[in-house]
């Protein structure tokens, strides 16, 4: 099939957690290492030019290439005609930043050449696709800048990946410890490895979305989406049944918070002379003003205002 770049856009939108995972990183044997090569100016200051992170990067354009073209599985991406175009189109980037005889390259003209070295390679789809996907993280970073999350009681907090990644990993530690009593690090580390998968996948979809603000309720719907289509429905399950016991414990907390509010006004003078009456000719550990409040606090918290003082009174 000819694939278009609406095709290749719809794969380089998607989280690489829901793509085919190629080890690209394999083939750095086959990579040549010119010297000379820069130093990287990157938003997080100067780092080593990494062959690792180019060969990930232009794999990661062939591959969206691929996928819009048809390829399903990791084997029909990963084919050693693929392969010699990544290694090939990373070898042009390497020389040609050799080339450029600087000690330090902006991050942003490493990107330059590496597009036009795909298109070098005849990848031009490829290509447009890279370009895409640099666009779409620019706008994702700048997203995450001014995003805010809207928390159960109104109040507005930054937006922070961690809490997610911490929520998530919470779900699939508690499912681990359920079945192995002292899990081992591969286990923990298991367990890492999924959370990160999942935590990429709604990261990215609400940091797309552009929007400057979302409730906590949306970014655990979105949370429990993806759980669920990634194979972790057990996990989804136990994830919801925990936001529904929260939810269940806020209630209750905020109706008791409700009940002591108005207890002062239903501890009455006349509340009082009925329990002085029925405390004659009685031993009772609890003083007057005691019992007047756990009678109040026992009355069912689904009463309205009226509906209690109407209880007192009887």
């Amino acid at each position: 099939m000819t694939a278009t770049v609406t095709d290749i856009r719809v794969f380089v939108e998607t989280p690489k957690s829901l793509k085919p995972s190629i080890a690209w990183v394999e083939l750095k044997n086959n990579l040549i290492y010119p010297d000379g090569l820069p130093k990287i100016a990157t938003s997080k200051g100067l780092t080593e030019c990494d062959s690792e992170k180019l060969l990930m990067a232009i794999g990661s354009a062939i591959c969206d290439d691929r996928l819009a073209q048809g390829a399903t599985i990791p084997e029909e991406v990963f084919t050693p005609e693929t392969k010699f175009k990544v290694v090939s189109t990373v070898n042009r980037v390497l020389i040609k930043l050799a080339r450029l005889r600087k000690q330090i390259v902006k991050s942003d003209e490493v990107h330059e050449i590496c597009e036009n070295c795909l298109l070098e390679e005849g990848e031009t789809l490829a290509a447009k696709g890279y370009l895409l996907y640099r666009t779409q993280k620019q706008r994702r970073h700048q997203a995450t800048k001014h995003l805010d999350v809207i928390r159960r009681n109104g109040t507005k907090v930054s937006w922070n990946a961690e809490k997610i990644f911490n929520a998530i990993y919470k779900a699939f530690l508690a499912e681990l410890l359920e079945r192995v009593s002292e899990p081992q690090e591969q286990d923990r580390q298991e367990a890492t490895e999924k959370a990160s998968k999942v935590t990429q996948a709604v990261v990215y979809e609400i940091t797309s979305s552009g929007r400057d603000i979302i409730h906590i309720e949306e970014i655990q719907d979105v949370v429990t989406k993806y759980l669920a289509e990634m194979g972790f429905q057990a996990i989804a399950k136990r994830f919801s049944s925990y936001r529904t016991e929260r939810a269940l414990l806020r209630r209750r907390k905020e109706a008791q918070a409700q009940a002591e509010i108005v207890l002062p006004e239903l501890v009455t003078s006349s509340l009082m002379a009925r329990i002085d009456f029925a405390l004659i000719d009685l031993d009772v550990s609890m003083n007057r003003e005691a019992l007047a409040h756990k009678l109040v606090h026992g009355m069912s918290i689904g009463l309205t205002e009226h509906e209690k003082m109407n209880t007192v009174l009887m």
